[in-house]
């Protein structure tokens, strides 16, 4: 894939999704075309994204993230995390994020979605340890790779199953294709 922008988008708009669903944005430093995708498939399918703020130090919430997962339930589909915003300094603790994900029942358990464009060859990474299911990077920040090169890590369980269906890249709406509404957070 070109981006890993066009990555992880790609990979949001292969959830299967149905009216009443959530997607939960884990922080409140998403990366914009990230929550741009959301929001575009769950309006396109009648369900929503739940934005959780981060904390006023920066990072997950884990106590709003907890509620917010328990409040929804099994209608939550999935998590997305940026792992470390482009502004900022923060690298949100994407392990904790895995690990509380990971105490929801395996049947009713949300896809975890990791952004990790800014952390791929700057930490260590290990989808295992992290328990992310989809991880989307680029060749060309910490990698010192070629622009134009991004790749997307999909748990194999997950290829074609019952909650997510890839097939040819569908039209990708990004930051560059829409326009923020004021107030609700909305397009």
């Amino acid at each position: 894939l070109d981006s890993s922008t066009t990555a992880l988008a790609y990979a949001i708009y292969s959830i299967k999704l149905s009216p009443g669903d959530v997607i939960v944005s884990a922080s409140g430093s998403e990366y914009a075309a990230n929550a741009i995708a959301a929001l575009h498939h769950s309006h396109k399918h009648g369900a929503k994204v739940v934005f959780v703020p981060s904390l006023s130090t920066g990072g997950v919430d884990f106590q709003q993230l907890r509620s917010e997962l328990g409040k929804y339930g099994a209608r939550v589909k999935a998590v997305l995390l940026t792992h470390c915003p482009t502004n900022g300094g923060i690298i949100n603790d994407a392990q904790g994020v895995g690990d509380l994900i990971h105490q929801i029942e395996e049947g009713d358990r949300p896809i975890y979605f990791l952004d990790a464009c800014q952390t791929v060859g700057q930490v260590h990474i290990d989808v295992q340890l992290l328990r992310c299911d989809v991880l989307a990077t680029t060749s060309r920040k910490w990698l010192r790779g070629p622009r134009g090169v991004g790749f997307l890590y999909v748990k194999t369980s997950l290829l074609n199953g019952e909650n997510m269906r890839f097939e040819k890249v569908p039209p990708i709406l990004d930051m560059h294709g829409a326009k923020w509404g004021g107030g609700g957070g909305g397009m």
